[in-house]
């Protein structure tokens, strides 16, 4: 059974680019698939499956990382909690997504993911003026 507490990143050609449904290899662990009717085309097992899911749907991402974290990692409350991405998505949406990775979510009380949230903006805003420039 997989560990909905702390879920591995997978680590097969889907995160690396260049996986599509249907090339032969496991979506989450790149092995290879035998493809016959009635099989997935996308995972090797349910394991990998539900690793995959974890780590790439934004719903499943998320309450794994409440359920890891339980807390706010930065002040230690635990009212209001979110789940903030370490790298920002920056407009990219919650659409599936590598972006979603357990080791790139935090949980956060909602102050903090406003002080934290407003920080990255800044830096954004920084980082573009240095290009302009």
């Amino acid at each position: 059974m997989i560990d909905v507490e702390a879920p591995a990143a997978p680590d097969a050609s889907y995160c690396a680019g260049g996986w599509y449904a249907g090339c032969g290899t496991c979506a989450c662990c790149g092995v290879e698939l035998v493809l016959e009717p009635g099989r997935s085309r996308w995972f090797c097992g349910k394991a990998c499956s539900k690793r995959w899911r974890l780590n790439h749907w934004w719903t499943e991402a998320r309450r794994a990382a409440l359920k890891r974290d339980r807390h706010c990692v930065k002040c230690g409350g635990w009212k209001r909690l979110e789940v903030n991405h370490i790298e920002p998505l920056v407009g990219a949406g919650y659409a599936t997504s590598c972006a979603h990775h357990a080791e790139n979510l935090e949980v956060l009380c909602r102050s903090c993911h406003q002080g934290v949230t407003k920080d990255q903006a800044a830096a954004r805003r920084a980082e573009g003026a240095e290009f302009a420039a």
